[in-house]
């Protein structure tokens, strides 16, 4: 039995494309929004490092000017910040690879749209 293009076409309006807008949708509004945040976090975690090697005692021998907590401070910072990025770029991998499961097998033509759009997230994010 041949299928006409019309029920391919109501098929994919009605069964794929309510679910690509809403993955779409979520991925935008909860995943994309924390690359404004990794930096932010990085400093955090960065500062707080810096304060607990500050607030650590000392001995007879210290110089007193800080700049090994610091650099010890920011390698910590720096080593969360690399982790936490490899980690959203897996998330973002993630989401786009459920596009591709079997019961989605349509969305596979919205794609190239859907891999630009996180292409030019992620961009927007190595030159903040």
């Amino acid at each position: 039995m041949a299928v006409a293009g019309l029920y391919i076409s109501w098929r994919i309006r009605q069964m794929v494309l309510p679910f690509v807008r809403v993955y779409g949708q979520w991925v935008e509004e909860h995943i994309i929004p924390m690359s404004d945040q990794l930096e932010k976090m990085a400093n955090t975690v960065e500062q707080e490092a810096y304060d607990n090697l500050m607030s650590q005692p000392v001995g007879d021998d210290y110089s007193g000017d800080g700049s090994d907590e610091a650099e010890a401070a920011l390698d910590i910072g720096l080593s969360f910040y690399k982790d936490i990025s490899k980690m959203y770029q897996a998330t973002l991998n993630l989401f786009s690879a459920g596009l591709m499961q079997p019961e989605c097998i349509c969305v596979r033509m919205f794609v190239p749209t859907i891999v630009a759009v996180i292409r030019t997230a992620t961009a927007n994010t190595s030159t903040a």
